[in-house]
């Protein structure tokens, strides 16, 4: 089972905190909308777009074809900048951690995680002022 895993594709979307991006990790788009594995080139789901989706996508600066395996530490500060919207132009703040593709991975995940948890208990607080409002 474990080594199913670890030989499957992982595909990931991560809202960028500015809220008009997105970063990919662990896949690519081909024109023709299929969702391919970067490292076998393999179809994981086809059709997941239409054409014209791809094509205004791709105009509006979506890089579907970035493959993570090359992501030098550079490029990988820079995707974990984008998703948690913090400033990176100080360059690395510590020379000593080795990142790598599986610790961006589950950096990005962690995050997606506690903003996920922030809106669900906005939505609880939000629904508690309403309840408070009508009774």
């Amino acid at each position: 089972m474990m080594d199913f895993f670890n030989c499957s594709p992982h595909p990931y979307l991560f809202f960028n905190k500015d809220k008009d991006t997105v970063t990919f990790v662990g896949f690519m788009v081909t024109k023709r909308g299929d969702l391919i594995d970067p490292a076998s080139k393999k179809v994981i789901k086809s059709a997941i777009m239409s054409s014209q989706l791809y094509t205004g996508l791709v105009a509006n600066r979506v890089n579907f074809n970035d493959d993570y395996r090359c992501w030098t530490p550079e490029i990988m500060r820079e995707k974990i900048s984008r998703v948690m919207g913090v400033d990176n132009e100080q360059g690395d703040p510590d020379n000593t951690y080795v990142l790598t593709v599986d610790n961006v991975i589950k950096i990005l995940a962690i995050q997606m995680r506690f903003r996920y948890y922030d809106f669900v208990q906005s939505l609880v607080n939000f629904s508690n002022h309403l309840d408070h409002v009508f009774m």
